[in-house]
């Protein structure tokens, strides 16, 4: 075994006082693990760098001492040019480390393999954050070359360890100084150095060896004390679930949970994307603090968030297919605060899902009617069958023979999804879908599936799931969405079930104030708008869409402004009632408008919304007024 301990400092002028403190080497033979102790105490704060060299590639280091610092990697590279067995070259680093007389253990997970390793100590660096960058690189020449680390501040440590495959001479590159060789000139194989970097830019580690061979250079910047950031925020998540999901369930639910695991305060917006996989479907999300949208599926805030500390939990909530698979991964990111760690940002969920049981034969359809529609066309309606977990369609076949011994199968009828959006088919008395399949659209709607209406200032929650089921129930494949742009109607023919005012709720903008609306509520900022309305349309919208009904979502709604109007009616176009100074000045009117003004950039804003909110879902027709 050769030991070598040297103490000396660096030979070139430092803009800082970094200073090679104490180191040793050792060539350690063949083994799994070995121990050298440095020469003096450790200086608290200071930084420790390790080296290391194994004579077969794919080695695991670890690296740890007997005062307790933490070891971390900073470069790694397996030469595998060194044919046959290859061979391992790391660096590895301790900052901030603590005082005392401190001995090093190099262990690495491959045996028969030779271990070489070097430690130093030095003064002057970041005693956190104090790794910049590192490289590694392999060929066979007689001239090694780690590869280039840019550094953005004067005065990085630059640490470059290189080995060869064969005893050589080396030679430290322009800059550096040699500090340690193993084993000794001529018969060196690991070859240590070190420079101040008095420009930041781009750097390497160099040497020349006396003859050719195949070699291995790792290089890595460490800050000096002068230049090393505040510490760092590191923005990780968690992701939960509760239970096993089953097929068909409506509203299980997702946990994720952002905390900041660094040592700094987070800085600047911090945004969570979930990407829902197959299988489920979305339906809310928010969390207290967050502001949240279901078609892009982000939550964001840009509020700091202290070291240690969480952000308030976001709850995903989702409906399953009555298709979805056993299994189903849910995976999220979280990015931003200004962390530079981005490693860990990701958080996967695991979920089983349980099949429901089919417990109930379906009963058999009845009271089929033929009519007639034409030359060629029938029209055919039933009594559907009705199954605990869903009847997922009927076969429609046709009588070949005058005694109906053979049949052909002519359609199918049922809970297929729909097939894309519809266009128009070549016979005018129909649509098609994406399959080409002719469509006709029947169906009904109600005033208030979309927004609350109710009377007296109170507007009432509307049952939207037994609504779609009606409409299953009915046969029905077309609804619409309806929207209002009124507030308020007033003077509405007064009948028992029909009062002389309706009170609606939820609209596209947002109810910020300052001031109160001519209905006594905050005032419309037509500037910004109101996300739970876009997520109520697009749960909605997908609901419709996994029944297998068409809907007709308005872009804007016009009717009854002229007759339900009234001075308490908060139209949020009417000078009282919006923040921004828009003003429909009332009455009937005819007037141009020039583009682009206030107006449309409003109406513009809110159509790129809808599109945005809803332009992946196959079952839309968009009504412009």
């Amino acid at each position: 075994i050769a030991l070598t301990a040297l103490f000396d400092a660096p030979s070139r002028a430092q803009t800082t006082a970094i200073s090679l403190v104490q180191h040793a080497a050792k060539d350690a033979g063949v083994t799994t693990s070995s121990s050298l102790t440095f020469p003096a105490n450790n200086t608290a704060g200071n930084l420790i760098v390790v080296a290391a060299r194994s004579g077969k590639s794919s080695e695991v280091f670890s690296v740890s001492d007997s005062v307790g610092n933490t070891y971390r990697q900073a470069a790694q590279i397996d030469v595998s040019v060194d044919a046959p067995a290859g061979d391992t070259l790391a660096i590895f680093y301790a900052e901030g480390i603590k005082s005392g007389f401190n001995t090093v253990t190099v262990a690495d997970s491959i045996s028969g393999a030779t271990l070489r390793f070097a430690i130093l100590e030095y003064s002057g660096l970041a005693s956190a954050n104090s790794l910049e960058a590192g490289a590694a690189a392999q060929g066979t020449s007689a001239s090694p070359n780690s590869g280039s680390v840019a550094t953005t501040a004067n005065g990085d440590l630059l640490i470059g360890a290189i080995m060869s495959g064969e005893e050589r001479t080396f030679f430290p590159g322009s800059g550096y100084t040699i500090r340690d060789q193993i084993p000794a000139p001529p018969n060196t194989k690991l070859m240590l150095e070190d420079e101040i970097q008095i420009s930041a830019g781009s750097a390497s580690a160099t040497a020349s060896i006396s003859a050719s061979a195949n070699w291995g250079a790792a290089v890595a910047a460490f800050r000096r004390a002068a230049n090393a950031p505040p510490p760092a925020a590191d923005m990780t998540l968690s992701k939960t679930h509760s239970g096993t999901f089953t097929q068909g369930q409506v509203g299980a639910s997702y946990t994720l949970i952002v905390t900041n695991s660094g040592g700094g305060s987070s800085n600047g917006a911090v945004t969570v994307t979930d990407a829902v996989p197959n299988g489920l479907t979305p339906t809310a999300l928010n969390g207290t603090g967050w502001t949240c949208g279901l078609p892009s599926r982000t939550c964001s805030r840009s509020d700091s968030l202290a070291a240690g500390a969480s952000y308030s939990p976001i709850t995903l909530t989702v409906n399953v297919a009555g298709n979805a698979p056993s299994s189903v991964t849910n995976t999220a990111t979280v990015s931003g605060g200004g962390e530079s760690n981005t490693s860990n940002d990701s958080a996967s969920d695991v979920t089983s899902i349980n099949g429901t049981s089919d417990t109930t034969p379906p009963s058999a359809p009845g009271s089929l009617t033929a009519t007639e529609a034409g030359g060629s066309q029938i029209n055919l309606s039933w009594v559907a069958s009705t199954d605990n977990v869903g009847v997922a369609h009927y076969h429609i076949e046709q009588c070949l023979s005058s005694r109906c011994s053979n049949f052909t199968e002519i359609a199918t009828v049922g809970s297929n999804p729909i097939s894309g959006p519809l266009s128009a088919s070549p016979n005018p008395s129909y649509f098609r879908d994406a399959s080409g399949k002719p469509i006709i659209l029947n169906g009904s709607h109600t005033w208030n599936n979309l927004q609350d209406w109710g009377t007296n200032g109170t507007p009432q929650s509307f049952d939207f799931n037994a609504f779609v089921q009606d409409l299953s129930a009915h046969r029905h494949n077309f609804t619409l969405l309806w929207r209002t742009e009124l507030a308020t109607f007033c003077g509405l023919p007064s009948t028992a079930s029909s009062p002389p005012d309706f009170t609606v709720d939820l609209h596209p903008w947002q109810r910020t104030g300052p001031g109160t609306a001519t209905d006594g509520k905050p005032r419309f900022d037509l500037s910004k708008l109101s996300q739970p309305y876009f997520d109520r349309l697009r749960t909605r919208v997908q609901a419709l869409n996994n029944a297998g009904i068409y809907v007709g979502v308005f872009l804007f709604t016009g009717e009854w402004l002229n007759v339900y109007r009234c001075a308490t009616d908060g139209y949020p176009f009417s000078g009282p009632n919006n923040i921004n100074g828009i003003d429909d000045s009332g009455g009937s009117n005819s007037i141009t408008m020039t583009a682009p003004n206030a107006i449309t950039a409003i109406q513009d804003a809110y159509v790129q919304k809808l599109v945005d909110t809803l332009n992946d879902l196959p079952n839309i027709l968009w009504k412009v007024s």
